[in-house]
């Protein structure tokens, strides 16, 4: 009886990480940085603001969603949990040369 409850535990918690990977994925879509724009070139900053936010929103998606796919079928997940680990790289990659 204990083993059947503990790994229903395990199957919720492992749809943690994508779960919230996707949910901070869509936030950051509706981040906003207006607040102290100001200057003469604010528009470009802006503009270039939001095109690293949709990268990263793209690449946190596909974490999430990659991650998700690992966790639903272990024996044929083999490229996806593969495939979630280089995307966090190139999403860590992407974080280094982010600037406002």
């Amino acid at each position: 009886m204990a083993e059947s409850q503990g790994s229903a535990a395990d199957g919720l918690e492992r749809w943690v990480f994508p779960l919230v990977a996707i949910s901070g994925s869509i936030i950051l879509i509706f981040h906003q940085h207006e607040g102290g724009m100001v200057g003469p070139h604010h528009m470009e900053t802006m503009a270039r603001i939001q095109s690293q936010h949709l990268s990263y929103t793209a690449c946190g998606l596909g974490i999430g969603v990659t991650k998700g796919l690992s966790e639903l079928a272990r024996d044929r997940a083999g490229i996806f949990t593969k495939t979630w680990p280089l995307l966090l790289l190139v999403l860590g990659t992407l974080l280094m040369f982010y600037r406002e």
